[in-house]
């Protein structure tokens, strides 16, 4: 009995656990559009193509993409990598 009661308030498991997985997976899908946004938003004055904050989306959707992956729209952020590869000549300083 008690184990089962320890099981069920752990959430055996899953994102968040118990009581509060719903508002976990909202705030981790919410985390994950913001992401998106960041790397897809065509370079503005105030967000532009290489600065530190896309940089930073870049690199927590690289090393977290098991956590991100079921939050995401993968073939859009796949396909705005890839922009950022082709754009990224103009970039370096020859």
């Amino acid at each position: 009995m008690v184990k089962q009661q320890t099981e069920s308030s752990t959430g055996n498991g899953s994102l968040g656990g118990g009581m509060c997985s719903t508002e976990c997976q909202s705030s981790y899908f919410c985390v994950g559009k913001a992401l998106t946004f960041l790397l897809l938003h065509p370079p503005t004055n105030n967000l532009p193509a290489n600065t530190l904050l896309r940089r930073a989306a870049v690199n927590l959707l690289g090393c977290g993409f098991a956590v991100w992956e079921p939050y995401l729209d993968i073939s859009t952020v796949l396909l705005g990598l890839l922009e950022l590869c082709v754009d990224g000549d103009t970039l370096v300083p020859r």
